[in-house]
Parts: structure tokens; C-alpha cells; sequence
């Protein structure tokens, strides 16, 4: 007889309070069944929302970001989800009532399997100006068309008007979130492959939560033989842990190496203190 689950023994697992022996056992049946498989993934998706609107309790805050965070396939979905809250926050602003669009978008996200870090930890945000980002589980997949219309029946096409110029593309987007190399070491370092046709990686950089906030500076990206690669100014993260300061850095900068990132902060005088550094590797894809 299959074993139940309750939310709480879910929120456990999910948490990491779960012993071994009933971890992999829940483990083994979420991937068997798929009614266990979609209440995991509802209760994961349930986590992160009030992870980032601030509803955990302190010990479960503090155990979901000293065991969920700790894998950089989690700390990825976080950042998804927390650019996914901006862009909702940001339409709902600019859209009138009745077109809200999150609850596709929670759909969408709750096709991925919970704790399947490789799988995850591959995917890439990619965040389009007015866009959406939709990330569909190949498991889940919908099936393709089965043919198609007959030429009578398609639309006639009027030749491309030569005269009209395209819209600009939007840039296309990656995040990586990184550990201060004095606050974790370099033993969970993040390794990243950047996609081809990538513009921008967003640097979310991480900082103790005990030090003074960071207002604004500067960022250098550096190879460990000292190459300097890329400098350019540095922001405040968006005031929700892990984020601490926030550097968007051209693709093109940051080909297959191993770099250091230091961030610097910039007093109201103009004088510099390094805060942190980062370690960061790509690798080719």
C-alpha cells in the first residue's frame, strides 16, 4: 500500500528536518506517483512565495536558507521566482483589472520536479522587456500538432513590406546569484554556462545581513591571473535576502574562465571600500 504524506511531513522534507530514511523513501514515491509529485511541487512553490513575501516563521526562514538556498539550482528558482514578482508587480501596475497573468505563470512554474537540482540548476531565466518567462518540464510536455491545414484553407500572406523596420530585440537575460567568498568560501562555488545568444548576466550578489546596506558602487570582474575583464557600477539588490547589490554584466565579458568579482562601495565623499568578493566560474558550452 502506497505511504501518505501530510503537508507538514512535506514541508519537512522540503526544509531538510526530514531524516534520511523517510527522505528518500518520499523521494522515491513523489517520482512513482503523480498525485504526490504535483502536492511536493505545490508545497515547494508554496515555500518560496512566503519565503520572498516574508510569511516564513524565523526557524523555517532560517532553515530554507541554510538548506534549500544551499543548492545553486534552488537558489536559481528563488531568483526566478523573485524576477517573476517584479514583472507581475510591474504589469498589474501598468494593466487594468481582469488581466492578471501570475496564475498562469505559478502554473507554468509548477511543471518542474521538486528537488531535481541538475535539471534545474540548467535552466536559465530569461527575462524579456513585457515579456513572460515560461519554463515547461519535458516530462510534461504537450504533444505536437498532429498536421497540418490544408494550403486552401491558410491565410493568404502579403509580401514583407521591405520599407518597415523590425522592432529591437529585447536582451536576453541570465541571473546568477553568488556567495561572498568571506562569508561561504569557495567550496559551493557557482559554475554557470552561459547560452549562446545570451546579452546580460545579472550578477545578485549576496552579503551579510548583519552589515550596513549597500546604497552604490562599483563592480570589477577580474580572472584569478588578474586580467581585469569588465568594471561598471554596482545597485542596491532589491531589499529581500539573498539579494544584497545587483551588476549587470555584457555576456560577451565573461567568456569560459574562473573570475573574481569585488564589490565595491562609494561613500557620499567618493571614496572606495571594497565590501565583498565573489568567485564565479564559466564554463564553455
Amino acid at each position: 500500500m502506497a505511504a501518505d504524506y501530510d503537508e507538514t511531513e512535506i514541508r519537512r522534507y522540503l526544509l531538510g528536518e526530514l531524516d534520511e530514511e523517510p527522505s528518500a523513501a518520499l523521494e522515491r514515491d513523489y517520482f512513482a506517483r503523480e498525485d504526490l509529485f504535483d502536492r511536493v511541487w505545490a508545497t515547494e512553490n508554496d515555500i518560496v512565495d512566503e519565503y520572498l513575501s516574508g510569511r516564513l516563521s524565523a526557524h523555517q526562514r532560517d532553515r530554507f536558507e541554510r538548506h534549500y538556498l544551499a543548492s545553486p539550482g534552488h537558489r536559481d528558482r528563488v531568483a526566478a521566482a523573485r524576477a517573476l514578482r517584479s514583472l507581475a508587480a510591474a504589469s498589474a501596475a501598468a494593466k487594468p483589472a481582469g488581466q492578471w497573468w501570475w496564475p498562469t505563470i505559478g502554473r507554468a512554474l509548477g511543471k518542474w520536479p521538486p528537488a531535481w537540482t541538475p535539471a534545474v540548476a540548467a535552466a536559465v531565466l530569461v527575462l524579456a522587456a513585457g515579456g513572460l518567462w515560461i519554463v515547461r518540464s519535458s516530462s510534461r510536455a504537450q504533444p505536437p500538432l498532429s498536421g497540418r491545414a490544408p494550403e486552401s484553407l491558410r491565410p493568404a500572406q502579403s509580401p514583407p513590406d521591405a520599407s518597415a523596420e523590425a522592432p529591437p530585440r529585447a536582451p536576453v537575460t541570465i541571473t546568477v546569484i553568488l556567495s561572498a567568498i568571506n562569508l561561504r568560501g569557495t567550496d559551493d562555488a557557482t559554475s554557470v554556462i552561459i547560452p549562446q545568444g545570451t546579452d546580460l548576466v545579472v550578477l545578485q550578489l549576496e552579503g551579510d545581513r548583519a552589515a550596513p546596506r549597500f546604497e552604490r558602487g562599483r563592480a570589477v570582474v577580474r580572472t584569478l591571473s588578474g586580467n581585469e575583464t569588465w568594471s561598471g557600477p554596482a545597485v542596491a539588490g532589491d531589499g529581500a535576502s539573498p539579494s544584497f547589490a545587483r551588476v549587470d554584466v555584457p555576456a560577451d565579458r565573461l567568456t569560459p574562465d574562473d573570475y573574481i568579482v569585488a564589490l565595491f562601495d562609494t561613500a557620499a565623499s567618493g571614496i572606495e571600500t571594497e565590501r565583498y568578493r565573489y568567485f564565479l566560474r564559466v564554463r564553455p558550452r
